[in-house]
């Protein structure tokens, strides 16, 4: 009986074999009891088979109820690909509740490093940041941050950006909280021009770069990377045209929100998830 242990679809691929000396009808309940599992794993608390099914068969699906204390509790949705009993026993792993997944940051955990996690243990699923608070990174900072996490999730990430408020930015990070609106244009602008490779030279109300000395450019392959942007409805909403960037209006593309100008895109908010069959832009909340 040879053990494969978890195939990453992403790189970097983690794999291990164990081989047992003992007769295949022993070995094979052992392998094929899915309620074995939470006692081998740190993580996955709970294992139950889905849609009236007791046992392993091909197409069977099992549910694992997971928990992290970074990340707190969610549930996978695995499928049977291959039953051949007593001989080989396998499942992919993967969650069809979910199209996207947005990390929040606020004044907990970051939401990067979460994000770099995702990347490993997923392999379709879109994930995006929900927001980084503009002010408490340098515009190239969340610039390479974002490219490092859309290389390694394979172009699955989507940068959501925001201003936060002045007690996260003031109380927390002690960054003066004045002029938001111009912080987050200029922050756009610039996390643009790093992600296209070349060298970066600005010059702003909030941002000046370089200071002195000649521009330079990040090292990473250059890569194109969505950018949405967070703010708050009511009477702020007329203020987020200045400001290029993805905007979700709850609407298919297509169908214009009030006041929409040409060329903007839609927003997805923090805490929101698309579920299968909807177009990408249409979300709901959670």
């Amino acid at each position: 009986m040879e053990w494969t242990g978890q195939l990453y679809a992403d790189t970097p691929t983690v794999a291990a074999q164990t081989y047992i000396e003992a007769p295949l009808e022993r070995v094979w309940p052992l392998v094929s009891d899915i309620h074995l599992m939470p006692g081998l794993s740190g993580e996955l608390q709970e294992v139950a088979w889905l849609d009236g099914v007791t046992g392993p068969a091909l197409g069977h699906r099992f549910a694992g109820r997971n928990a992290n204390a970074i990340l707190g509790r969610w549930e996978t949705v695995s499928t049977v690909v291959e039953c051949d009993e007593p001989r080989c026993f396998a499942w992919a792993v993967g969650d069809p509740g979910l199209d996207i997944c947005w990390v929040a940051e606020a004044w907990g955990a970051d939401a990067p490093s979460p994000l770099g996690y995702l990347a490993a243990r997923t392999e379709s699923m879109l994930l995006g940041s929900g927001v980084i608070q503009v002010g408490t990174r340098s515009p190239v900072t969340i610039a390479q941050t974002a490219m490092t996490l859309a290389h390694l999730s394979g172009g699955r990430f989507l940068l959501g950006l925001g201003v936060s408020g002045p007690q996260v930015i003031e109380g927390l990070h002690g960054i003066p909280f004045g002029h938001p609106l111009a912080r987050m244009r200029e922050t756009v602008a610039i996390v643009r021009r790093v992600f296209t490779g070349e060298k970066v030279s600005f010059a702003g109300s909030q941002y000046r770069i370089p200071l002195e000395g000649r521009p330079m450019r990040v090292s990473l392959p250059p890569i194109s990377v969505p950018v949405y942007l967070a703010s708050l409805a009511g009477g702020r909403r007329g203020h987020r045209a200045p400001v290029p960037g993805r905007r979700h209006p709850r609407r298919p593309p297509g169908q214009p929100r009030p006041g929409h100008r040409p060329g903007q895109e839609p927003f997805i908010p923090n805490g929101c998830a698309a579920r299968p069959g909807q177009l990408r832009a249409r979300v709901v909340r959670r």
